[in-house]
């Protein structure tokens, strides 16, 4: 700094002091209000700052705490459609025609609400192994959506199989024929499919119940003339949700509410 901008520096303290000390007292008391509001005002902002940044936090976590709330409420009282068992049924055509047998997996509802929205498909057959992905996930696109209620059970859509396509022949009215359980081709009898779902609540994400069994034995009564199927998990698509590695491509088919 030069010279002269020192000089011009102390002249202008000089004439602050001058003007300050030519004042009347209004003036004076105007500039130490001011002083005392500027002070103020800033404290002021402080303080609403400091309540506004608390207020954030507070919001934040009552939106968090009602977010937890309401998944647990969902957790507890949505839907849940678990797989319970296949149901095969024998009849035959007519007094003299062929034994056939009616055959249905069976699903149930455990949850507290209904399930919305409710598809399906499955399928029946002799496979050298598990069904692959295509096979398991069918190639249907439409699909006649239900409501399974709360605790409620609902047969799937039955498929209807002769006997001699599941055991090789017609057993016979009092099962005489069943000598040796004959598979074609040593595969085995696979029974898989899925179902589809929704919770009433809204913005939830689709569900999925995946099930798949291959036919291991049959037990026969001959008494009472009847035949149980003993069935076994497969290695894949037993799983719900997301711990379905297909899930994505299957909730994508789940029509919207």
């Amino acid at each position: 700094m030069n010279k002269q901008a020192i000089n011009d520096e102390q002249e202008q303290k000089k004439s602050l002091r001058r003007s300050w000390k030519s004042s009347g007292p209004i003036a004076k008391l105007g500039v130490v209000f001011a002083g005392i509001a500027a002070v103020a005002t800033v404290i002021y902002a402080l303080i609403t700052g400091s309540q506004l940044f608390v207020m954030s936090r507070q919001l934040t976590a009552l939106t968090e705490s009602n977010r937890i709330n309401r998944e647990a409420l969902v957790s507890v009282q949505r839907a849940f459609i678990t797989y319970q068992q296949v149901v095969p049924e024998r009849s035959r055509e007519g007094p003299q025609g062929k034994h056939y047998w009616a055959v249905a997996p069976l699903i149930e509802n455990v949850g507290t609400t209904p399930a919305v929205s409710v598809i399906h498909f499955w399928g029946l057959d002799y496979l050298p192994n598990e069904p692959d992905e295509k096979t398991f996930k069918g190639d249907h696109t439409k699909f006649q959506a239900i409501t399974v209620g709360s605790k409620a059970t609902q047969p799937l859509t039955p498929y209807t199989k002769y006997e001699s396509f599941l055991f090789g022949n017609d057993l016979g009215d009092d099962l005489g024929n069943f000598t040796k359980w004959a598979t074609p081709n040593k595969w085995q009898l696979f029974i898989w499919g899925w179902v589809g779902y929704r919770d009433v609540f809204s913005s939830t994400k689709p569900h999925i119940t995946e099930f798949c069994g291959k036919l291991m034995s049959i037990d026969i009564n001959p008494v009472a003339k009847t035949l149980k199927w003993q069935m076994m998990n497969c290695d894949t698509h037993n799983c719900t949700d997301e711990y379905c590695k297909d899930y994505d491509s299957i909730a994508e088919l789940v029509p919207k509410i």
